[in-house]
């Protein structure tokens, strides 16, 4: 089966930012994905990060942490560097769902207990 040059595009871009090796042993590469974060950041509002387990979800929003906690060290020679305003800092709410105790708390008040 042929896959068009632009479906491949939109492939690439979903790919993980490390690519498995064949043998499921290690990693091969790393892409650069801060021209797909940047877009997700600048092009929309409110975004579900629905993937499996693996794909990169953590990766991608500790991506975005540092991104609006000004830490341009961690981006030089990366395509988001030029696009950035490295200037302008953001606070950003870091809540590990696993470690709150919501099931037994229940969600409500375990988000209020964690917030307080």
């Amino acid at each position: 089966m042929r896959v068009s040059a632009d479906k491949r595009k939109r492939r690439s871009d979903a790919a993980l930012a490390l690519h498995p090796r064949p043998e499921g042993r290690g990693f091969t590469r790393k892409t650069d994905k801060t021209a797909t974060i940047f877009d997700l950041l600048t092009t929309g509002k409110y975004y579900f990060l629905s993937r499996p387990r693996r794909f990169g979800k953590s990766l991608t929003l500790s991506v975005i942490k540092y991104l609006y906690g000004g830490r341009r060290d961690l981006f030089t020679g990366l395509s988001i560097e030029p696009q950035w305003d490295w200037n302008k800092t953001h606070p950003v709410l870091h809540i590990s769902f696993s470690d709150i105790g919501y099931k037994t708390l229940g969600l409500e008040a375990a988000m209020l207990s964690e917030l307080q």
